[in-house]
């Protein structure tokens, strides 16, 4: 490439085409237009349809069974698509391996141009087609100088239709490529075909006039990120501001990458958490990586249940304790979980004021939660000291592990100095109620009475102070959440809120209960989500 005279004295320059503008090699392929016309990132196969060239991914295939370029049905009948995705018929184009080719377990691979970062919330989006009785594997991989990394993988039948992943790529400080992988199985009728390759939400905030929203934290770039995501192993800034050492001198935070922390075994239950790097032993359950370093290299914790155990067997690990968090600012605890597999159990968190004192519940998910990491904020509001236990409980079944990694807690939240308190071994979980057994019984908030728990919430008071009905969905959220339940998934969350939301050109400036700024609403913050969210 010629260079353009402005650009000779750059130690790395890259001359914009068509323009007199210099920029550094490492700008290219970045999700960022540096160029007048972003031309330096065209080239970069960020989108790809396939119906004009393969944008620049580049078949790195051995053999005959490599990715093909193709419209229209497959030469095999009972596999592959009769057509393409983007146009919904045999004109448009797609790209695909056929089984015929090769012989049992071959790979062909298709590898992206030269990435240079990318945000936290960088994703990759493509839709595929696995059709037939011998479908292999299909992955995508990172690729990060000598270490590669699996991001996402499915296998076997997926039935005559299209189908999307998304799947997140995270933050990445060096260059990088992408890999997308198909691998045959033993069988001709396994056809495998990709199509609408689309990269989302994958550059940084712009800088801002001034990060005077409710809850931000201005990064050195004087860009704005939410409070709640500094300190938690995510470079979000871009420039690392909102990770560096003194930022974050006051909170207590675990990687997992050397040790365990200060986090211990529950000795009275009946599995340990584990250690691990890489993908844990089971295929279709548990992470591909951990989340701090997004790569088979960064460790994190897991529960394995692919060991013969009982149903309803557990694993717990126990908190360093910490002073009491009864008022403003309140403790809070970070952490990122993962929870993918068919036969995915729970995964709860709970306190207790005593060494074999009664658990608290504060948080707690069951089932499948996807093929990604996830993140959630406890509050912990607690007149007394207290430690944080979390449990994952297992079913008696393979694909149920259950990963955690990067533990955080905030700079609120302060380790206990004296001695924490010993309790009485044997307590529940559930601290037993005056009326009897709570699934039957329910006491009413003043204590007056006992009513059967089927008269809650049935349009009827019968609590003298009226508190069988007060948590029943009526709600004007003024005075709390009325009995509804956030049970969002990631950053996505519904907030109790008053006044303006944190962008400045969405969301209400007050309520609509009181038409104040004073007055409280739910609401969803759209700047905060990784697009994999659920509300």
């Amino acid at each position: 490439m010629m260079y353009c005279p402005q650009c000779l004295h750059s130690s790395v320059p890259s001359p914009c085409p068509g323009s007199t503008t210099c920029i550094a090699r490492n700008k290219v392929c970045d999700f960022v237009s540096d160029c007048p016309h972003g031309e330096e990132e065209t080239a970069c196969g960020y989108n790809c349809n396939f119906d004009n060239q393969t944008c620049h991914w580049v078949s790195n295939s051995e053999g005959t069974y490599v990715w093909t370029k193709y419209r229209g049905a497959t030469p095999d009948s009972n596999t592959g698509p009769d057509r393409d995705h983007t146009t919904n018929s045999g004109v448009g184009y797609y790209l695909y391996t056929d089984a015929s080719n090769g012989t049992r377990y071959d790979q062909a691979l298709l590898q992206s141009p030269l990435f240079q970062s990318s945000s936290a919330t960088c994703q990759l989006s493509l839709w595929y087609h696995m059709f037939g009785s011998g479908v292999g594997d299909l992955f995508v991989l990172k690729e990060e100088g000598v270490t590669r990394t699996y991001l996402w993988k499915t296998s076997g039948d997926h039935g005559n239709r299209w189908n999307q992943a998304v799947i997140p790529i995270e933050r990445m400080a060096s260059p990088f490529t992408l890999t997308i992988g198909s691998t045959r199985s033993f069988n001709v009728l396994g056809d495998i075909a990709i199509d609408d390759i689309f990269f989302q939400h994958c550059s940084f905030p712009d800088p801002a006039t001034s990060c005077t929203a409710y809850n931000t934290f201005t990064c050195r770039s004087q860009a704005c990120v939410p409070t709640q995501n500094v300190c938690d192993f995510v470079d979000d800034c871009g420039d690392g501001t909102d990770e560096l050492d003194y930022t974050c001198d006051d909170y207590i935070r675990c990687d997992f990458e050397s040790s365990m922390c200060g986090w211990n075994q529950d000795v009275t239950d009946n599995l340990d958490w584990i250690r691990l790097a890489g993908p844990t032993p089971t295929s279709e359950t548990g992470p591909l990586h951990d989340h701090t370093l997004g790569t088979s290299s960064g460790h994190y914790i897991y529960v394995k249940s692919s060991d013969p155990h009982k149903e309803g067997a557990t694993a717990r690990i126990i908190s360093r304790a910490f002073q009491a968090s009864a008022s403003a600012p309140y403790c809070q605890l970070k952490f990122f979980y993962y929870m993918y597999g068919q036969t995915i159990g729970s995964l709860s968190v709970y306190t207790r004021n005593s060494f074999y004192g009664p658990l608290v519940k504060r948080f707690s998910r069951s089932g499948e939660i996807g093929n990604y990491w996830v993140s959630s904020v406890v509050p912990i509001y607690d007149t007394k000291p207290f430690q944080i236990i979390i449990e994952a409980t297992l079913h008696n079944a393979s694909l149920g592990d259950i990963g955690i990694d990067d533990t955080i807690f905030t700079s609120a939240c302060k380790l206990l100095t004296t001695d924490f308190p010993i309790g009485t071994p044997g307590s529940s979980v559930t601290t037993p109620s005056p009326c009897g057994d709570p699934s039957v019984y329910y006491q009413c908030s003043d204590g007056s009475r006992c009513i059967s728990r089927s008269l809650v919430c049935d349009f009827v008071t019968q609590c003298t102070d009226g508190s069988d009905e007060a948590n029943c969905g009526t709600c004007d959220f003024q005075q709390g959440m009325c009995g509804w339940q956030d049970i969002s998934v990631d950053k996505y969350v519904w907030e109790r809120h008053n006044g303006s939301t944190a962008s400045a050109i969405s969301g209400p400036n007050a309520d609509h209960t009181t038409g104040k700024t004073t007055g409280n609403y739910i609401y969803v913050d759209s700047t905060a989500t990784d697009d994999y969210g659920k509300q």
